[in-house]
C-alpha cells in the first residue's frame, strides 16, 4: 500500500511545505522574527533555513521503501 500511496503522498507533502514556506514568509514580513518578537529563534538557528519534516503514518512507509529500494 505505501508504494501505491507514496507518490501521491510525496506531492501532498510538497504542497504543505510549499504553503508552510509561503506563510512564514508572509510572517516574517509582518515582523516574526524581529528582536522584540517572542517568536524570535535562538542564536544557534541564525541564518539557517528552517523546514518541515513530515512523520505520519504514509510518509513513514514511503520512506522506508525508498530505502528498502537502496
Amino acid at each position: 500500500k505505501g508504494a501505491l500511496l507514496g507518490p501521491s503522498g510525496s506531492i501532498i507533502q510538497a504542497g504543505f511545505a510549499a504553503n508552510l514556506d509561503r506563510e512564514l514568509g508572509i510572517l516574517e514580513d509582518k515582523g516574526l522574527y524581529e528582536e522584540d518578537s517572542r517568536f524570535l529563534p535562538p542564536a544557534s538557528l541564525a541564518g539557517k533555513a528552517v523546514r518541515p519534516t513530515f512523520t505520519g503514518p504514509l510518509d513513514v512507509l514511503r520512506r522506508s521503501a525508498e530505502a528498502r529500494d537502496t
